[in-house]
This record gives C-alpha cells, sequence and structure tokens, in this order.
C-alpha cells in the first residue's frame, strides 16, 4: 500500500513539473485582426459620463466613433481609421492580453451607483470576446482603458493619431 502511494506521489510530482516546463510554450492567443470593436463604460450615473469607443469594418474601411466623458451625445465623433491606427489599438489589446477577458461578466450587487465597462470584439476569423463588470474588473483593465482613453481622445482632439 505505501509503495502505491509512493508511486502515486511521484507521478503527481512529474507531471507537475511538465505541466511548469511546458506552459512557456503554450501558444499565447492573440488578436490578430478586428471585424467589431466596442468598448462602453460609465463613470457612474451623471449625465454624459458614458464612453464608448466603437470600431467597426465595413466596405473595406474601419470606421471609429468615440464619444467621450461629460460630453453630450451630439458630440460623439467619427474617423475613418488606418491599417496603422488598427494596428496599434490591436497591440494595446494584445499587451494586456484582453483575450483572457472573455467570459468575464460580474457585477458586485453590494454597490448602488458605481462603475460599469462592457466589451464587445469580433476577429474577421470569427472570434468573439465578450466581457462585462459593473464595480468588478478583469485583470489589467484600468491599464486598457487608460491607454484606450489616451489613444482614442488624441484621434477626437486631432492630435497625431488624428491623420
Amino acid at each position: 500500500m505505501k509503495k502505491v502511494l509512493l508511486i502515486s506521489i511521484i507521478i503527481i510530482i512529474i507531471i507537475i513539473i511538465l505541466l511548469v516546463i511546458l506552459k512557456p510554450f503554450k501558444k499565447k492567443k492573440v488578436i490578430s485582426d478586428l471585424s467589431s470593436f466596442h468598448f462602453f463604460y460609465s463613470t457612474g450615473t451623471m449625465i454624459n459620463s458614458q464612453v464608448y469607443y466603437d470600431i467597426e469594418f465595413s466596405n473595406n474601411k474601419y470606421i471609429l466613433k468615440i464619444k467621450p466623458n461629460n460630453v453630450p451625445e451630439e458630440e460623439t465623433k467619427e474617423f475613418e481609421l488606418n491599417e496603422n491606427q488598427i494596428l496599434e489599438v490591436i497591440n494595446i489589446l494584445n499587451k494586456y492580453e484582453v483575450f483572457n477577458w472573455d467570459g468575464f461578466h460580474k457585477n458586485n450587487k453590494n454597490v448602488l451607483d458605481g462603475d460599469s465597462f462592457n466589451l464587445n470584439l469580433y476577429t474577421k476569423n470569427k472570434d468573439n470576446i465578450s466581457a462585462s463588470g459593473y464595480m468588478m474588473w478583469p485583470k489589467n483593465y484600468l491599464n486598457v482603458k487608460n491607454e484606450l482613453d489616451n489613444y482614442f481622445m488624441n484621434i477626437y482632439k486631432g492630435g497625431e493619431y488624428g491623420n
């Protein structure tokens, strides 16, 4: 009996060691293209406290719509993005492994007046990432939000990425 237990423990240890060694060789999922991208978040329930960035690929063009925080819906702006701009968005998403957000749908029901987010992303290969939260966030959420805010608001204001 002790011999069987010892062999079982050794086999388990070998399996754990193999998993640890082989983990870096596991192919990391990445986003390689976009068909549509919708990122929405709210900063409370005050008027105009919703932000959204929508990208749609249609007629061989990427169209971006930006609605900033504290800006009325009527001041939403639309831009055509070039391939380099789309690659920059994809790089931000991959940098923080947004692919791993898929299936994150968590809510803190104890907060009555908080912040929320919603992400829906589709690739041309038909991959889909769907995530949402209310006062609960997936890993690297604030990094992604801040980088997207900086990037898209620079476009909205006509900055260097706006061309």
